[in-house]
């Protein structure tokens, strides 16, 4: 991994300012989040760590957009959906036989080549 990639990474994880107001997506205890409400036209999320809920992941499934899970702790998503590309695996800081690191996930499923990408990390 580069000095470079970690660079491009990191300057699309910025804040943002959020003048659309915000909408809470997914359930009302855990498995839900408050997010922009910007979320027309995000066609990838990444998804690290689901257990036993996606209820956001499903609700922006259904919208149309392919959501990376990656999650260890499991052994599948408690629900199907043909958008979800599951990973029973961890996430670390440098990628390695214990895991995937963000950067690799994003590169592998062409995160970095869309403005239309959300990273959910819990």
């Amino acid at each position: 991994m580069s000095a470079e990639n970690i660079k491009v990474v990191l300057k699309q994880l910025k804040p943002m300012d959020c003048q659309q107001g915000k909408v809470r997506i997914g359930k009302m205890n855990d498995g839900g989040y408050v997010v922009p409400n910007d979320l027309d036209g995000i066609d990838k999320v990444v998804s690290l760590g689901i257990g036993t809920d996606v209820s956001f992941d499903k609700n922006l499934a259904d919208s149309g957009a392919q959501i990376y899970q990656y999650d260890h702790t499991v052994d599948n998503p408690p629900v199907e959906h043909d958008s979800f590309n599951f990973h029973k695996q961890k996430v670390v800081a440098v990628g390695d036989d214990e895991g995937s690191s963000l950067i690799d996930i994003c590169e592998e499923h062409g995160v970095l080549e869309t403005n239309n990408a959300l990273l959910k990390f819990d």
